[in-house]
């Protein structure tokens, strides 16, 4: 076999404009994995926004979200890759937004709690 690895972006590649994976795509990545390919599909969307697409392949992979900072396997959600910060520097990163009027959205791995992202007004005096 030449090749045993495929990774595909999946916005603007896989997908059409209104968020589809046809018929042709579907059968040709189903062919691959049954050619022994390791099929990986990467986004920079959250995990839950993408999750629509990937599961009616019903294929072994992995599913690469938040532009490489979460790796999931979409048949059982389970987290194989979680990018973290380090918790004083995302304290003091949080504290500088803040400070400069920002009001941060952070994203998290809690797809399965029912949520993906938090956010939280600035404290205004």
């Amino acid at each position: 076999m030449k090749y045993r690895i495929l990774a595909i972006d999946i916005d603007g590649t896989l997908v059409d404009r209104n968020e589809r994976l046809s018929p042709a795509i579907r059968a040709a990545l189903r062919r691959a994995v049954a050619a022994g390919v390791h099929v990986v599909l990467a986004t920079g969307r959250r995990y839950g926004r993408v999750l629509h697409l990937v599961e009616p392949l019903s294929i072994e992979l992995p599913l690469i979200t938040a532009c490489g900072g979460l790796i999931k396997d979409p048949r059982d959600h389970r987290t194989l890759f979680r990018a973290e910060y380090d918790e004083a520097a995302l304290s003091a990163l949080l504290d500088f937004l803040f400070a400069e009027g920002h009001s941060p959205i952070l994203s998290g791995d809690t797809y399965t709690e029912g949520y993906e992202f938090c956010y939280r007004k600035r404290h205004t005096d």
